[in-house]
């Protein structure tokens, strides 16, 4: 009988039961894909990180897996996972910063880790250019049915952004409609199929917070997630949106919070950073704080049995 090591934690969040829960196994390097995908479909979290030692020094691989299946990129598992190696004092942090290279099926992914007298006040990854996509799709009114929205804040335009899945991006007027969306996910799963899209992404510029830019929900259901409490790889992609539409506007890096996750109640904030030359975007970064919340162990029969 193996056995497995498995945490689970908080993302986007200093604070227990809040933010974006994710599974981490920090000794991956056992286990084949179909058994990643079992512990993720029985951990039954939004993503599951599996982390590999890789040969070059403090170097490792991740792999996301949803219930259903692998995903190139995932923020929340990538920042829970780092908050894993920290913890388990795998990685040396040197003051003030700390740069890792973590590689990832989407290629190798940077990260930052901030540190003040011992300790991480927030970890940074960088997830590159996000690329804008052309959106197929004949009429907007069979999505808008299956999500539930009444009225789109007609200011800005709906966007289809890949960072590693492929977002739309959809404004909405208020805060109060927003939190109030009731979507048909059956219905909702088989839209997103036909008009090739991972996730839908809606955001309003009315927040809970003064200190936040932007108030956002998160419904994947053809990923196995009805509504993410708290996603990372969408939120660059809104930082790429709000950017490109003149929401946000300064010197670079441009630096703000978007917040999310208050509609079921697990409340998170993302650290955001739009770094830009000339009004072109050179690189998204994006994070914040995690707090592990469980650890146990999985057990699995040995490859011979």
């Amino acid at each position: 009988m193996r056995r497995i090591k498995v945490k689970q934690v908080d993302a986007f969040t200093d604070k227990p039961f809040t933010g974006n829960p994710a599974g981490v196994v920090l000794e991956a390097e056992d286990l084949s894909e179909k058994e990643m995908q079992a512990i993720a479909k029985e951990l039954n979290l939004s993503q599951t990180a599996f982390i590999f030692q890789l040969e070059r020094e403090e170097s490792f691989l991740f792999r996301f897996f949803t219930p259903l299946q692998e995903v190139p990129l995932c923020g929340h598992a990538t920042l829970s996972a780092i908050h894993c190696l920290l913890e388990s004092g795998k990685v040396f942090l040197r003051e003030p910063l700390t740069t890792l290279f973590i590689a990832t099926k989407k290629g190798e992914i940077p990260a930052e880790i901030y540190l003040k007298d011992g300790i991480v006040k927030k970890i940074m990854i960088d997830f590159g250019r996000p690329e804008e996509k052309t959106l197929k799709i004949d009429s907007f009114e069979e999505l808008k049915k299956a999500i539930g929205i009444k009225s789109l804040n007609e200011d800005y335009p709906l966007l289809l952004i890949n960072v590693g899945l492929d977002f739309l991006i959809i404004p909405i007027k208020t805060l109060s409609e927003l939190l109030n969306l009731k979507p048909n996910f059956s219905l909702l799963k088989e839209i997103c199929l036909k008009i090739g899209i991972s996730s839908v992404h809606l955001f309003t510029l009315e927040t809970k917070s003064p200190l936040a830019l932007a108030h956002a929900r998160n419904f994947s259901p053809l990923l196995g997630i009805s509504e993410d409490p708290v996603t990372g790889t969408a939120n660059a992609a809104l930082g790429y949106y709000l950017f490109k539409n003149d929401i946000v506007k300064g010197i670079s890096p441009l630096s703000f919070i978007i917040e999310q996750g208050e509609s079921v109640f697990r409340p998170g904030e993302v650290f955001t950073e739009v770094h830009f030359e000339k009004k072109n975007i050179k690189t998204i970064k994006l994070g914040g704080k995690a707090v592990t919340v469980m650890e146990g162990e999985i057990f699995l029969s040995n490859k011979n049995q």
